[in-house]
């Protein structure tokens, strides 16, 4: 009996403390970085590394600091390291260096939007409307966007559903390419630096273009 009571205690404190639970508020996160867009990407070298070597060898480092004149304000869909590793892995290359400055320098304006655009400020796209079979419809909804290289972007948001009730979910922000005919898969929008707003493409993004396209 002594054994089956000490048996029955361990069993009712073991239910217990696996049922307890340790939350830690870690506060909502801000979007805001004090500091500008070069800036920002210098801190992460994990995401950005590459990403900074090619800017660099662009030319760039002005406009990504908010100096240039013409253009102090920036929206970049920002490319990760891994997509210029895999690029370079591709073409049998070992390091940025190896591109040219003219390649480098296209790449990266390919990705820059002029001025702030945030995704609260993206249209919202008509779920009912293909877009990437042919021509622009009128209807597709959505915000276009021209790169700095003369490029063309479809930025827009959806909704989702959320227990069977439609728009009540997570609202998402997704971006295509018009002039590459690809998706540019969005995993982090709008941090925002001083200079501009960052929309962060996932790793898996890949480029379809060849270094001697842009010389």
């Amino acid at each position: 009996m002594i054994l089956r009571y000490i048996v029955i205690c361990m069993w009712c404190v073991c239910c217990f403390a696996c049922t307890k639970q340790d939350v830690i508020d870690t506060g909502i996160s801000s979007p805001y970085y004090e500091g500008s867009v070069m800036d920002f990407l210098r801190g992460d070298h994990y995401n950005f590394g590459m990403t900074v070597e090619m800017i660099e060898r662009a030319g760039l480092v002005d406009l990504f600091e908010g100096m240039d004149a013409d253009c102090p304000e920036i929206t970049f869909m920002a490319f990760k390291t891994h997509t210029v590793y895999l690029y370079l892995l591709r073409n049998d290359l070992d390091s940025v260096p190896q591109l040219s400055p003219a390649f480098c320098k296209n790449v990266v304006l390919h990705h820059v939007i002029r001025g702030k655009h945030i995704k609260q400020a993206m249209g919202y796209r008509n779920p009912e409307v293909d877009f990437t079979d042919g021509e622009l419809p009128e209807e597709i909804g959505g915000s276009v966007f021209e790169t700095l290289d003369g490029g063309k972007v479809l930025i827009y948001r959806e909704k989702t559903e959320y227990g069977g009730i439609p728009d009540m979910g997570p609202e998402y922000m997704y971006s295509y390419s018009l002039t590459d005919k690809k998706y540019w898969p969005v995993a982090t929008p709008d941090i925002q630096p001083d200079n501009g707003v960052i929309h962060a493409l996932t790793e898996y993004y890949r480029w379809n273009y060849e270094m001697a396209e842009w010389q």
